[in-house]
């Protein structure tokens, strides 16, 4: 059977409870041989974990700019102790910056073919725009991807901006979605409404890291009109990252204390998607968008920036709800439209779950169309 090595950034495939971690164990059950590498710095008391045919490893690195020499040396050394060849190995790298970078060099050595995921729309010129990593990252994505055998994006926005970018592509660019074990279920399930907590007569959730490109500072100047014109919508914000403490000082310098509230993420916000009466999203850019597919499986009406797989989940007649990135003013217009008709909220949130209920992939088979791609590679 083939052999496949991952290169990621994830850390969470070293925990045990992770969801991450359990999709790799499903992965196991297709291939012969499945090498995890993961960029890491030294917190990491051990060099690998095997657990039958999987093996992780992190870079444990002394600092984070020397994940790639690392990583590429961790790879190349797999190769060698293996005994990897063209004919029944793969490699596999999470996104075409940095960890694209290593399988290219890295396959090489014996001439092995590397299939580069896309998980973002780095082609968006608000990625480049939030920082100069970002610009660096964009140039090593143009001279690693025409060196693929195999390019698999997450959606239909990100394979249209690769074949519009004028890269040199000469792989098959296909889209396979994130998959979503808790969206499926949720799709199926009865629809179920929780009572809200908030006083407030309409509750907006928004489901998000705590990070610039998720861009929470337009859904809060959003939010200070709406409370200005005397608008009884409130706020939940799910999530956890580095920008906390700036979210939260937003709020009180918008005079929003009573409006939001910020709740820390948790691993199943069903209870969140079932208490709100709209979900909102305010990235600037997303290759896919889990959020919104998650939302609208829970029935639930969505405002959202132009990214991801908003073009794909919100059909006609509710295109208005899409907004352009940054439009504060259109993402307030749009919550006091939901806000003031609870006929509207319940057929757009039907139509966006039958939406969601054709893009949702059954298990099994989403595992089997990931095994063909990597073995399209080979071939």
């Amino acid at each position: 059977m083939m052999k496949v090595i991952s290169i990621g950034t994830d850390r969470n495939v070293f925990d045990e409870k992770s969801a991450v971690h359990a999709r790799l164990l499903k992965q196991t059950e297709l291939f012969g041989e499945l090498h995890v590498v993961v960029f890491t710095r030294r917190a990491f008391p051990f060099a690998m974990q095997q657990k039958g045919n999987l093996w992780l490893y992190p870079t444990n690195s002394l600092s984070r700019w020397l994940y790639i020499r690392d990583a590429l040396n961790l790879v190349r050394g797999l190769i060698q102790q293996r005994n990897m060849t063209a004919t029944d190995t793969v490699i596999t790298a999470q996104d075409p910056f940095e960890c694209g970078l290593v399988a290219i060099l890295a396959s090489k050595q014996r001439q092995l073919a590397t299939q580069l995921q896309v998980h973002t729309d780095f082609l968006s010129p608000e990625f480049s725009a939030l920082s100069v990593l970002n610009k660096i990252r964009v140039f090593i994505a143009r001279r690693v991807l025409p060196r693929a055998r195999g390019i698999r994006v997450v959606s239909a926005r990100v394979a249209d901006s690769l074949r519009a970018s004028g890269i040199n592509i000469t792989a098959p660019i296909d889209v396979l979605p994130v998959f979503s074990a808790q969206a499926l279920l949720w799709a199926t399930k009865p629809l179920r409404r929780d009572k809200k907590e908030s006083g407030h007569g309409c509750l907006a959730l928004l489901p998000s890291r705590f990070a610039p490109e998720k861009d929470i500072s337009t859904a809060l100047k959003a939010l200070e009109r709406l409370r200005e014109a005397g608008e009884e919508i409130g706020l939940a914000i799910a999530g956890q990252g580095f920008e906390e403490a700036k979210i939260h000082d937003e709020i009180a310098l918008r005079g929003l204390t009573d409006g939001v509230r910020v709740e820390r993420w948790q691993s199943d916000l069903s209870p969140f998607y079932r208490a709100a009466d709209a979900v909102l999203l305010t990235s600037r850019f997303e290759g896919f968008g889990l959020v919104l597919l998650e939302a609208a499986a829970h029935g639930k009406s969505i405002v959202t920036t132009d990214v991801g797989i908003a073009r794909e989940l919100v059909l006609s007649p509710y295109e208005r709800f899409v907004c352009a990135v940054g439009d504060a003013e259109c993402i307030a217009s749009r919550l006091r439209e939901l806000a003031h008709d609870e006929t509207l909220r319940k057929k757009y949130g039907s139509a966006l779950r039958a939406a969601a209920k054709k893009m949702l992939i059954p298990e099994g088979e989403y595992w089997q169309r990931h095994r063909k791609l990597l073995e399209r590679c080979v071939k």
